[in-house]
């Protein structure tokens, strides 16, 4: 975990539950729900950060 982890009390839990949901949909070998994971999870990140862009 990086720097956005600690942009607000319950960042840590919100970061671990996209990487969970990045990995139930890998392990179910579903490309599509994995890919959209990973954008959830990227816009999320940026927006702790600061970094948003529009979706």
């Amino acid at each position: 975990m990086g720097e956005s982890a600690f942009r607000g009390p319950r960042r840590i839990e919100t970061i671990l539950q996209e990487h969970l949901d990045i990995a139930k949909a890998v392990r179910a070998g579903d490309a599509n729900a994995a890919l959209d994971a990973v954008k959830r999870h990227l816009t999320s990140t940026s927006c702790a950060l600061g970094m948003a862009t529009e979706p």
